[in-house]
């Protein structure tokens, strides 16, 4: 298995082997065995983060307290998010991703198992700020395991582990209200949740963590030395990256506010029973998790700035509903009340990161911030539900209070965010095709041209015949690998020669292209650029005019970047 799992970094670092295809099944079946281990262990992390919703009232009374008297409980759970965040980053990056997992899962299911036995408030709290401090590791090491796994392709994979929180997160309340039915206490879900904590680290028993591909420069026949650097603005990305985290804190802030008080409003505010409003709440997660799904399904066709526009109205309505019927409230009005907040807020954390790596570059330190952010966000929304509904006349819609307050700030938080971020990859765009004016690009930005390319170029009146393959020492030949010919632009566009893969492209940013008046227009399966309208028209067969220099920058048939027709020099022939 290790020998295979070598042959599949080796695939993914660029070096031109090819596996056998009894090597090719194993390779499958050790990627399904880590995606099962994984997706069970988000089921587990879904269902730790939304706990506390049907289990604060058993709690209460339990320890003999009011429910507000156990908000410590999301302190500690933010706590200990924000400190963990910068420590399970520097374990998974010096241990094996596995291992880190196995540790993070045992831990949890020791401590959640211990829950249901603590005697006092301040002696559950503390089991619960160590059990909370895996979370980061849990959620760190599965990431990376992907991102290792998957190089530039892992999206997929990241959005159905994601959607695998959403399950936890719907299947809790009903787990909680199964064992008060058959158990005699909902608080013996706590030790449901700690024997699947358990369970789920079998899988990683069976196969070996995976390895972190080599960077770049490394690549077999690849020195490095080919990058373009381009200065980019580092004020808009400050702006841009800013505007994202705190995002990132609205969302999430507002998620576990209504997630882990709704049932809690259904009980208390409307006089619910537990069962209903147990549905109550996983109508919310149950929401959230089909709004991920159709994330997922849609995403490849969108970008998520559209997708985060699209979906906070939802959230919005949903936490509107219950302030506009107050004392008012009927039980159809929650279902729906719960189903808008819940699939509205489905889009927020993965697409906000998305958002982001579209124009910068996400870095480990970056999705440090995003941990802690997340961390103090499951601290702060919960607790200040808490406190308005302790100290103020709001009652438990204050609930609702909080909830649209954070839903309304993610539209000057996403427009910040895009208006930046546009500009910043039009400076990095017009910085690329000044360095090619210039001259300071030694070869043009094209892919090899094909056969039928090459003679309509040569044979057409007033283009001169392209430059054929140039090698320098040291360095590959532009014909042996497009990927020889990179630039550095921000958010890891990475190539101006059809290698852009796993990224929204340009499609946001509404650009105009620099050579031949095409439109940009990303492609949302190759994330090249596309078709363009320039003047060779809007048809994905129709190539623009192309610079002197640059050739045209409208796409050709879904080749993507520029024009494989494109001359060096001159007016390409249009088909």
């Amino acid at each position: 298995m290790t020998k295979d799992i070598d042959q599949h970094q080796k695939l993914f670092d660029g070096e031109n082997t090819l596996p056998s295809e009894a090597s090719t099944v194993k390779l499958a079946r050790y990627h399904t065995v880590c995606l099962i281990g994984y997706s069970l262990s988000f089921i587990i992390f879904g269902s730790q983060v939304s706990i506390l919703g049907p289990t604060i009232k058993p709690l209460s009374e339990k320890l003999g307290v009011d429910e507000t008297d156990l908000s410590p409980l999301f302190t500690a759970l933010g706590v200990s998010c924000i400190i963990s965040g910068t420590p399970s980053g520097w374990f998974v990056d010096r241990f094996p991703t596995h291992h880190v997992l196995i540790a993070s899962l045992l831990i949890e299911a020791i401590g959640f198992s211990l829950v249901p036995l603590m005697p006092s408030v301040w002696s559950l709290t503390a089991l619960y700020f160590i059990i909370c401090f895996s979370y980061n590791f849990t959620n760190s090491a599965v990431f990376t395991s992907l991102g290792w796994m998957f190089p530039k392709k892992a999206g997929g994979a990241l959005n159905l582990v994601l959607a695998m929180f959403g399950v936890g997160s719907f299947f809790i309340p009903l787990a909680a209200e199964a064992c008060s039915q058959f158990l005699g206490s909902p608080l013996a879900v706590f030790w449901l949740v700690g024997a699947v904590s358990f369970l789920s680290t079998l899988p990683f028993l069976f196969v070996v963590s995976p390895q972190k591909p080599k960077p770049e420069a490394e690549v077999e026949g690849d020195d490095g030395n080919m990058d373009i650097e381009l200065k980019t603005n580092k004020t808009l990305e400050i702006v841009c990256t800013t505007a994202v985290i705190v995002l990132v804190f609205c969302t999430t802030a507002a998620e576990t506010a209504i997630g882990n008080w709704l049932f809690t409003f259904a009980s208390k505010e409307m006089g619910l029973t537990d069962t209903d409003a147990a549905l109550a709440n996983s109508s919310f997660w149950g929401a959230f998790t089909f709004g991920r799904v159709v994330g997922v399904v849609v995403s490849p066709f969108t970008t998520p700035s559209v997708l985060l526009l699209a979906s906070t109205p939802f959230s919005v309505a949903g936490a509107f509903i219950p302030l506009l019927l107050k004392g008012q409230m009927s039980w159809n009005a929650l279902l729906l009340s719960a189903v808008l907040t819940g699939f509205g807020n489905s889009a927020g954390y993965a697409n906000a990161v998305a958002l982001l790596e579209q124009y910068v570059p996400v870095t480990g330190f970056i999705n440090g911030i995003f941990g802690m952010v997340a961390g103090g966000a499951c601290m702060v929304g919960p607790t200040m539900v808490a406190l308005l509904v302790k100290n103020t006349s709001l009652g438990y819609n204050s609930m609702a209070w909080v909830g649209l307050f954070f839903y309304t700030m993610h539209f000057p938080l996403i427009l910040t965010a895009m208006a930046s971020g546009r500009k910043l990859l039009s400076q990095a765009v017009q910085a690329a095709a000044a360095a090619a004016a210039a001259g300071s690009i030694e070869e043009p930005l094209l892919p090899p041209l094909d056969a039928e390319a090459q003679q309509q170029q040569q044979g057409a009146p007033g283009h001169r015949q392209a430059a054929s393959p140039v090698s320098f020492p040291g360095r590959p030949s532009y014909s042996d690998d497009v990927r020889s010919i990179r630039t550095s632009l921000p958010g890891h566009f990475g190539s101006l020669t059809g290698s852009l893969t796993r990224q929204r492209s340009l499609a946001d940013a509404g650009l105009l292209g620099v050579g031949g008046g095409g439109s940009l227009v990303g492609s949302h399966h190759t994330g090249g650029l596309m078709t363009g309208s320039g003047a060779g028209g809007v048809d994905d067969r129709s190539v623009g005019t192309g610079s002197s220099h640059m050739g045209s920058l409208t796409g050709s048939g879904g080749m993507g970047v520029l024009a494989k027709a494109a001359a060096v020099g001159g007016t390409p022939p249009r088909s």
